[in-house]
């Protein structure tokens, strides 16, 4: 049994999840892609992107950053989304409050301070209430595909992708060597299926 949720309880998504207005009555997926950017990954990605002309958002982890400037440039200028994913991919279930906080201003310093993603969606209490007080909004999600699982195959992960994405939906996939696979093969399928249905891929719009 996966230890993630593939559909994010709604509990979970009341506390984290941000709550993106629909727009008038088109229908929305919102993909994105955490842990980059990288250039084993980040180009591909961004390749099938614009081959469909679909939108997504990149919740970038800053030593990441730091090392790739021109993929965060290219992203931006390709009009995606850049949200913050901290500086290491820290559980903040694992660690203190403060070292939480202080890897988040570390990666504050080079991406700015945009919405953040907690790696693996972990955050105690304490944390929370340090991230409210800085006015830093958390961006969660509602459907893991598994793309990262290596128990998971690429027609598992499409599978996923087409049984629980729905209107609205925050898709999280990972920009990474490992899943670049899987995404090759499910990414283009699913978006070409839901722009069958008339559906739009954007990137989130945070203000």
């Amino acid at each position: 049994m996966a230890k993630y949720f593939i559909k994010t309880p709604y509990i979970l998504r009341w506390i984290s999840l941000c709550r993106v207005p629909k727009q008038d009555n088109k229908k929305i997926i919102y993909l994105s892609f955490d842990d980059g950017p990288h250039p084993d990954s980040t180009y591909e990605i961004l390749r099938i992107l614009d081959l469909y002309n679909a939108k997504a958002s990149f919740f970038c982890l800053g030593k990441q950053a730091k090392l790739y400037p021109e993929l965060i440039q290219l992203i931006q200028n390709k009009s995606h989304f850049i949200g913050n994913h901290g500086y290491e991919h820290l559980n903040g279930w694992k660690i203190d409050s403060q070292t939480f906080l202080e890897n988040l201003e570390k990666s504050i310093s080079i991406l700015g301070q945009k919405p953040f993603r907690a790696p693996y969606g972990k955050i105690k209490p304490l944390q929370w209430i340090g991230l409210k007080r800085k006015n830093i909004q958390i961006i969660g999600w509602d459907l893991m595909p598994g793309d990262f699982d290596p128990k998971v195959n690429a027609a598992e992960c499409l599978k996923r992708l087409l049984k629980y994405s729905k209107n609205g939906s925050i898709i999280v996939l990972h920009d990474q060597l490992k899943t670049l696979s899987k995404l090759q093969y499910a990414l283009p399928l699913f978006i070409e299926e839901f722009q069958k249905r008339g559906f739009e891929f954007k990137s989130l719009s945070i203000t």
